[in-house]
């Protein structure tokens, strides 16, 4: 049997991540324990280790599942050329951050390597590529190092943002972004 589409392993799944991010809105992640988080919901360890190698395994699972939402949220529309476009990918990108405030606060908090890994290529190929091009920057290097210095000051903004608990609104900080992108 397929234990990935089996019902009960997903619904354990779906248990173990709701209350990993409850214990994230209470402490750092770096004081989660998987022998706490599985006291929580009573469970043993060894269906936690079932599901996930760590806690690190756990909220990268977690990223992945979000990133996946996040993309799927996307229309072809967001991805053409014009600022207008690009506003709007950022604004989509704040609220479905504002709505996962918690995991999205702890990710930016705890990563030491570049956090956008999930859908970089799509990204590059869609939206940054073209922009470029269209700011007539054509060199695919240049393109990518644009890119890269794109999204680290995007995910900074994002953290203070999401550190002073998204007090400001959406469209400020979509601003404020896309006034710091715009070549």
């Amino acid at each position: 049997m397929n234990k990935k589409n089996n019902i009960r392993y997903q619904n354990t799944e779906i248990i173990i991540e709701n209350a990993f991010l409850k214990l994230l809105e209470l402490k750092n992640l770096r004081h989660i324990t998987v022998r706490e988080l599985c006291a929580n919901i009573d469970i043993n360890r060894s269906t936690f280790y079932a599901h996930y190698q760590d806690i690190y395994d756990l909220l990268n699972k977690i990223e992945y599942r979000l990133s996946r939402e996040l993309r799927e949220s996307f229309n072809e529309d967001y991805y053409i050329n014009g600022e207008t476009s690009i506003i709007n990918y950022i604004k989509i990108f704040l609220t479905f951050a504002s709505k996962n405030k918690v995991f999205y606060k702890n990710f930016v908090n705890s990563r030491e390597s570049f956090p956008i890994k999930e859908g970089f290529d799509e990204l590059l190929n869609k939206f940054a590529i073209p922009y470029y091009k269209n700011k007539g920057i054509s060199s695919e290097e240049a393109i990518i190092y644009h890119f890269i210095f794109m999204q680290a000051g995007f995910t900074m903004v994002l953290k203070r943002w999401l550190n002073d608990n998204c007090k400001d609104p959406i469209d400020k900080i979509a601003d404020i972004i896309l006034n710091c992108i715009i070549v």
